[in-house]
């Protein structure tokens, strides 16, 4: 029978059944599960696709965009840039305006509603007197990409997040 080997201990003897794969090292309550090990995946394992011919062809998208109604005159030109660049690319898009960017999250959360293609998220973030810019920027952050990570639709993130208006 052949051996395993632990990192810090040594060779340990191979357990005898299929229901024993679990081995647990009694100084170190350590479990080492063979199945899991032969599982992994690597990144070797993944291909992408070759895209040719009528497959190439743009599909119509439908972009959610996300933006604040705060520091509009910062936010407006980002806006209008997204617009611009959405219409060239031929894609359909919905504005929602927010109050805030802390908005942003609920915003984007309500545009998954509507099974857009994509959402963006456009807000300007400036530190001012109080103590909430770092608490904002961290909430804003986690919370776009908890919801990023929750589902298949990309959350895009436009959000400058500055010291100052400069």
């Amino acid at each position: 029978s052949s051996d395993l080997n632990h990192p810090q201990y040594g060779r340990l003897p191979e357990p005898a059944s299929m229901e024993a794969e679990k081995v647990m090292d009694a100084t170190s309550a350590f479990a080492v599960d063979k199945r899991s090990e032969r599982s992994k995946t690597q990144l070797s394992d993944f291909e992408l696709p070759l895209v040719t011919g009528a497959e190439s062809r743009p599909v119509v998208q439908r972009i959610a965009v996300v933006h604040t109604a705060w520091n509009s005159h910062f936010v407006a030109p980002m806006l209008k840039a997204c617009e611009k660049v959405i219409q060239q690319s031929g894609a359909k898009y919905e504005l929602i305006s927010v109050p805030g960017a802390v908005d942003l999250v609920s915003g984007a959360r309500s545009a998954l509603k509507r099974s857009p293609s994509a959402v963006v998220c456009l807000g300007v973030l400036i530190r001012g007197e109080s103590d909430g810019y770092k608490q904002s920027c961290h909430s804003l952050s986690q919370g776009l990409m908890r919801l990023n990570a929750q589902q298949d639709v990309p959350i895009i993130s436009g959000v400058l997040m500055c010291q100052d208006e400069e």
